[in-house]
């Protein structure tokens, strides 16, 4: 092969200069070069010229080679513009694929380092150009983002996903929109308000479906910005609220609970060992345990004599708290009893209502048809819960109005309240029960967007953080 083919293989943004000397120069590597062009079109006009006006050298900070930093002296050619309308009068020539106008670094460099900025951010980012021999500050790495141009759609979304975000949690909050055919942010609105969204979505019309959270202001502004498009409430949303309600109806029944079957821990238990009666252990030494033991002694002395706990104290020098311990029998053995069982708390009782029945264990099970048969309450709710998953698995949300009916006519008032409120957003509910879109898409993009923030140590201001979220892969 060809030097000038090996070069147009290995470097390509090279392989149109004339390549005169490669030399090192401390830790870094150098090429000299020079343009081949005889003539350039003036980036103003448009016109071509060939009259050249000067030459000057250009130094360029380009991709490591063999883990070495590498600086281009390039001798580019300064051009006299023939067109005599036109506001410049002379031009520099730019070499396709490796200057820009002002550059100092090349363009392959500089997609490397906007990539680094975008995925790690800035004192991460410059850490690993240090490691890559392409060395930058994180200033510099900050400065490179807010530069980039949005990233263009390719088309309109037809299906949205929103949600929101904290900027400072529990004080300002963004929404991020979602584009659910690619699952790509398209979109950060510096705020969550019903006005911001319809003020969005009139701007992008053809939305057909939006897919959100049970927030009142996403309701709100999607009606008002998209008043034809199918409103989908988000399912884990609706299984969440549902679980809370099914927690404070355990909650209020929770006196049967002490009543259950009570069983250990799951863990199995270390062999006890077996305790020797007849034998007593053998008494700790040292002059800690024999003060202990002398104390002791005093106090009981003192007891015996009728003496009052603060007698004793004042007598003895010791606190009356220090007193009272003593006056406590010594442990009759040297292995600790087994804690006694606890009776599942009002979590656990909840998690076993909803969770699947298969993937419960027998103890559990046992212990929640024990609870079931106890109340009526807790039976009835086991009951609606699965119809409501049932209804949620298997996308059955024509069944929605007879599954709510049945909660209104039964006397679970914290389940009538849940149902009251599927009622004030009921075509999203039945959607949401009935269409295959959820929110997942987006929920998994609000952490991407938390791990983002904390990778940009109190930078993350609406406009940084905008670049980084639409743009990092």
């Amino acid at each position: 092969m060809a030097i000038s083919e090996l070069l147009a293989v290995l470097f390509p943004h090279l392989a149109c200069l004339c390549i005169d000397r490669v030399f090192r120069a401390g830790r870094s590597v150098r090429i000299q070069a020079r343009t081949r062009t005889s003539q350039a079109v003036c980036p103003s006009c448009g016109v071509l010229s060939g009259r050249v006006h000067s030459r000057y050298e250009r130094r360029l900070s380009d991709q490591a080679i063999a883990g070495q930093e590498t600086v281009i002296h390039l001798q580019v050619l300064r051009f006299l513009c023939r067109n005599e309308v036109c506001a410049k009068k002379t031009f520099a020539e730019q070499v396709p694929g490796l200057t820009v106008r002002y550059g100092r670094r090349s363009i392959g460099l500089g997609e490397c380092l906007r990539a680094i900025a975008l995925a790690l951010g800035a004192r991460a980012g410059a850490r690993l150009t240090h490691r890559l021999a392409a060395a930058v500050s994180r200033m510099t790495l900050i400065r490179m983002i807010p530069s980039l141009p949005d990233a263009a759609a390719d088309s309109r979304p037809q299906v949205l996903g929103v949600d929101d975000f904290a900027l400072r949690r529990g004080h300002r909050y963004g929404t991020v929109l979602i584009d659910m055919a690619t699952s790509r942010p398209i979109d950060v609105l510096a705020e969550r308000s019903a006005e911001s969204l319809a003020a969005w979505l009139q701007g992008h019309p053809g939305i057909e479906v939006v897919c959100r959270d049970r927030a009142g202001r996403y309701a709100e502004g999607t009606t008002r910005g998209a008043p034809d498009a199918i409103q989908v409430a988000d399912r884990w949303h609706m299984w969440r609220n549902l679980g809370e309600a099914v927690e404070r109806t355990v909650t209020k029944h929770r006196h049967h609970l002490r009543e259950l079957p009570q069983t250990t821990t799951q863990i199995d238990p270390a062999p006890p060992r077996d305790p020797q009666p007849d034998s007593d252990p053998k008494p700790r030494e040292g002059r800690l345990a024999e003060r202990t033991r002398q104390r002791h002694t005093a106090i009981h002395d003192l007891l015996a004599q009728g003496r009052q706990i603060r007698q004793i104290a004042r007598e003895l020098g010791l606190g009356r708290t220090t007193v009272r311990r003593y006056v406590r029998p010594w442990r009759s053995t040297a292995v600790p009893l087994e804690p006694p069982p606890t009776p599942p708390t009002v979590r656990q009782v909840t998690g076993w209502i909803l969770r699947h029945p298969d993937n419960l264990q027998p103890d559990e099970r046992q212990q929640l048809e024990t609870l079931t048969a106890a109340s009526p309450a807790p039976a009835s709710v086991r009951e609606h819960v699965r119809g409501f998953a049932h209804m949620m698995l298997h996308l059955h949300g024509d069944q929605l109005e007879r599954w709510m009916s049945a909660v209104e006519f039964s006397d679970l008032p914290e389940l009538r309240s849940f149902v009251t409120g599927l009622r004030r957003d009921l075509d999203a509910a039945r959607a949401g029960l009935t269409l295959p879109y959820s929110s997942g898409k987006v929920e998994g993009q609000v952490n991407r967007i938390k791990m983002i923030k904390r990778q940009m140590y109190g930078r993350a201001n609406p406009d940084l953080l905008r670049k980084r979220i639409l743009l990092a892969d």
